[in-house]
């Protein structure tokens, strides 16, 4: 019998599905989506609907009818029968929405309920699924209240040049 720890590992691993916009959710298509990106795809019978919004959120939802109308997918997550098997065709579909997003400095999983919560928790543990950010060229950086949020790689320096940039713009004499 598989640990749980090999089920993540396993879960983890890229997915590379077909998905899209048209009725067979083949095409690779995007629609925009409050600013941000959203697509379709299938898996075992089930349609997933994957979102990264513009202030790069990934959110997923599932439907037991596959469709491509936002409107038919359960957002709650709470339909998804066995969010493990289908995690790695979630995150190749994310995946290929974030790298299509180069302006997102960040993105974010929101554990808004205790099970996405204990989730996102275990998988930023995870090497696997840190291996696959990386690629996608994110790190996790912190938990922010119920965030798990990823900067692109380099944001940190980025970051602190700014704020050195702006400490001496403030104040010339230091």
């Amino acid at each position: 019998m598989k640990t749980f720890k090999q089920h993540l590992t396993e879960a983890f691993k890229l997915q590379p599905v077909d998905y899209g916009t048209n009725e067979a959710l083949d095409n690779k298509g995007t629609e925009s989506f409050l600013g941000g990106k959203s697509t379709f795809f299938e898996f075992n019978g089930m349609g997933y609907l994957v979102i990264v919004t513009k202030f790069g959120e990934v959110i997923f939802g599932s439907s037991d009818t596959p469709s491509n109308v936002t409107k038919d997918y359960d957002l709650s997550r709470a339909s998804s029968s066995n969010p493990l098997k289908v995690l790695g065709s979630i995150m190749y579909v994310a995946g290929e929405l974030i790298k299509s997003m180069p302006e997102l400095e960040s993105i974010y999983f929101s554990g808004n309920d205790s099970g996405l919560d204990r989730l996102y928790n275990k998988i930023v543990k995870n090497k696997s699924f840190l291996d696959i950010m990386d690629k996608i060229g994110y790190e996790y950086t912190e938990k922010d209240g119920k965030n798990y949020v990823f900067n692109k790689k380099g944001y940190k320096e980025i970051e602190r040049a700014n704020r050195t940039a702006m400490k001496d713009a403030i104040n010339p004499f230091t």
